[in-house]
Parts: structure tokens; C-alpha cells; sequence
């Protein structure tokens, strides 16, 4: 059976840590980017066919596209809806198989619209966990393995360019 994702994302960059201090339109493109970067390593081709990722905006910061397509996972802004919530629950509302769709938020709004349509609702920290304990697969960019030696990266490796780019966002 499919399994769609709905995840509430400047939510989700909250509970993993991965929000900004200093919040503007630039640290928000880029904390969204981020977590575009982070998913599209550990979830599957098929996985981020069936993602969305929902983020707040505010109106004022210019030329948005309210929806577009990343590493496979569509991307909407809720331009035209008071918040990311309200987005959510219309996507919710207008899904053909809520049934078979997870929405990832800590809200507990979300959480019960969710209930609601018998969708799925899951706490952003318990995504995030989730996601961390899976392994990174390799990008479709990637060469293939037989032209290029492939470095591997250790997992402490792997967490020093984790908490300096967490220190990039903070700055």
C-alpha cells in the first residue's frame, strides 16, 4: 500500500534541531533547503514520490513559488492560506486516500485533522528518529561506482559536518 507523507516543515526543523535563530527569508530558504537535502538521503525514490513538505511564508518576501517540485518531493507554500496548518488540512480534506497518508507534526491541531479523515498523524520528533536511524543511500547524481572509488564517510565524520553546518544556520 502507498504510504504519502505530509510533513509540517518549519515543525519538523524545530524538532530536529535543525531551525535557524535568526529567522528571515534567507536562513528560511536555506533551513528549507536543508531539510529537502536531509530527506532526499534517506528516503527512497518511491518515498519522496509521495512527500510533501508544507511551510509557512510570509507574503512579503517577494516573488514565491507556491508550489515546486525538489529531489522528488513537491514543496508548498501556504501563500495563500493563513499558515501551514490550514494548508494541511485542506490537502488532508481533498485526499483521495487519506487513509493512507502520515502527517508529520507536532501539532496537535494537525493531529486531529488527521484523526479525523483516519489519516495517520506522527510527532515530528518521532519522524526525526526514525529518519536518523535510518542509513544514507546514495543520490541518483552519483556516479556509478565502477567509473569512480567511491570515499566512504564515518559517522563521526558525518557528525562534525552535521553540527558545523547546525552552526552555519545559528550564525
Amino acid at each position: 500500500m502507498k504510504r504519502y507523507r505530509i510533513i509540517d516543515g518549519y515543525n519538523f526543523l524545530h524538532a530536529a534541531g535543525m531551525m535557524p535563530r535568526k529567522i528571515d527569508g534567507e536562513t528560511l530558504e536555506r533551513a528549507r533547503s536543508q531539510l529537502v537535502r536531509y530527506l532526499s538521503v534517506r528516503l527512497t525514490d518511491q518515498e519522496r514520490a509521495l512527500t510533501t513538505l508544507v511551510f509557512d511564508v510570509n507574503q512579503n518576501l517577494g516573488n514565491l513559488t507556491a508550489r515546486k517540485v525538489e529531489a522528488g518531493m513537491t514543496i508548498l507554500l501556504a501563500i495563500n492560506y493563513p499558515d501551514a496548518d490550514s494548508l494541511i488540512e485542506e490537502l488532508l480534506k481533498s485526499h483521495s486516500a487519506p487513509k493512507q497518508v502520515t502527517v508529520i507534526s507536532s501539532d496537535h491541531r494537525l493531529h486531529r485533522a488527521a484523526r479525523a479523515r483516519r489519516a495517520t498523524p506522527v510527532d515530528s520528533e518521532v519522524f526525526y528518529r526514525l529518519m536518523e536511524e535510518r542509513e544514507i543511500l546514495p543520490t541518483s547524481q552519483e556516479t556509478d561506482a565502477n567509473s569512480i572509488e567511491m570515499e566512504t564517510v564515518s559517522d563521526l565524520e558525518v557528525e562534525m559536518w552535521q553540527q558545523r553546518i547546525q552552526q552555519l544556520f545559528d550564525e
